[in-house]
């Protein structure tokens, strides 16, 4: 006759509660994005929000330096966190990539701050010029912030969640 430890009933229980705390975050996401599109799309946010040249700078830039610093494994530990298969004993190292995706992508919105700034000088003679230069130094902090709150400090958030269970 074999006899269940009594801490299998325990790590059960803990994996559920993981799984819904994945799941309330999940819709949690979604349900912040769905209100960000319905108050832009209400209000005619889009044209004045959306600037292509320093979103693309910022996506580009900040995961090609997120990348650089972390590598294939920050690549291995974001699916992981996003999957829910992440160990207890990962979750600290995947939380710490994720800080480093937080920094590398305000570091990039700060550089296309600094080249708005620079095409603004650059134009000062020309006001017709300087409403775009103004757009990209102020609009590339906020697609950082929106990468920080919506990506990576969520994942930040779940693999901090998930470390606290290897203690």
């Amino acid at each position: 006759m074999s006899h269940q430890p009594l801490y299998c009933l325990a790590d059960k229980q803990q994996h559920w509660r993981y799984d819904v705390n994945i799941a309330i975050r999940i819709v949690g996401f979604f349900v912040a994005l769905v209100l960000l599109v319905l108050t832009c799309w209400l209000t005619n946010l889009f044209s004045a929000v959306v600037e292509p040249m320093s979103f693309l700078f910022v996506l580009g830039v900040g995961s090609a330096g997120w990348l650089l610093s972390t590598g294939a494994r920050g690549i291995e530990m974001t699916a992981k966190t996003l999957v829910g298969d992440l160990n207890p004993s990962e979750g600290s190292e995947a939380a710490m990539m994720a800080r480093s995706g937080k920094h590398a992508y305000w570091w990039a919105a700060l550089m296309a701050s600094l080249f708005g700034l620079i095409q603004m000088l650059q134009n000062l003679e020309d006001p017709a010029h300087i409403g775009p230069a103004v757009a990209v130094m102020i609009l590339a902090p906020l697609y950082a912030a929106l990468f920080s709150f919506f990506v990576w400090s969520p994942l930040e958030a779940a693999a901090s969640a998930r470390a606290l269970q290897a203690q």
